[in-house]
């Protein structure tokens, strides 16, 4: 049993009577000299050459565009994106509740048909490369534009009182890459938790403010933080 999953239990919250807070954000960002938003402006106008030329280059723009916003997204929260695969990548940004949709693998497998089988996309593939990649793009950058960087657990029973309320507070230094948590009853609180990308527990404890900043239950994610 790690440290979070003692305090949560020690503290005993509830979990079928929960409710979640966002407390503020902030726009998180990482400073690429060029950006997702570069690339897909770049494919836009290869797109509108409408020759061979362009379409490749479209195509292998698309993909920039992509991995770009991968290796951003992960290096918001402090991971060094460098050292992961493609798919260690995703399955962090799933862990973040950054959802990666499947369809982003159409087009990584046609830029993979055109650097290993010399292949050119289709005018009709490309577009639908290009729209993929832009969708991507904006839509996880939703999740960054802000970002809450401080949130809490709340417990919400009938049988509480205000100055007995049971809560995990938490909040993320982005400057530090770190994410400190808190447990409280109303009279007493506990010390508090760190957490970095070297804790398991790390992008599961991020994912409950996406989540929360989406309008998504939290329930399900926090019985899967309490089973790691």
């Amino acid at each position: 049993m790690n440290l979070f999953q003692q305090e949560f239990r020690r503290l005993g919250i509830d979990i079928d009577h929960i409710y979640g807070e966002l407390d503020y954000g902030e726009p998180l960002n990482y400073p690429f000299e060029i950006n997702a938003i570069e690339f897909l402006q770049f494919a836009e106008r290869s797109l509108e050459i409408g020759n061979k030329q362009g379409l490749i280059d479209c195509l292998t723009n698309a993909k920039r565009a992509i991995d770009c916003q991968i290796d951003k997204l992960l290096a918001c929260f402090g991971y060094e994106f460098k050292k992961y695969s493609i798919h260690q990548k995703i399955d962090l940004l799933n862990k973040l509740g950054v959802i990666v949709p499947r369809i982003l693998r159409k087009v990584r497998s046609k830029r993979n048909f055109l650097e290993h089988e010399y292949l050119c996309p289709t005018q009709e593939e490309t577009e639908d490369a290009l729209d993929i990649a832009t969708l991507f793009v904006y839509a996880s950058n939703s999740s960054l534009e802000p970002f809450f960087l401080s949130y809490s657990i709340v417990e919400d029973n009938e049988k509480v009182t205000e100055s007995v309320q049971k809560y995990v507070y938490f909040e993320f230094k982005k400057e530090e890459k770190r994410l400190e948590v808190f447990f409280g009853d109303g009279q007493k609180e506990w010390p508090k938790l760190d957490f970095t990308v070297k804790d398991e527990l790390y992008p599961y404890l991020l994912s409950i403010s996406t989540r929360l900043a989406k309008t998504l239950p939290i329930v399900e994610t926090i019985e899967c933080i309490l089973k790691l």
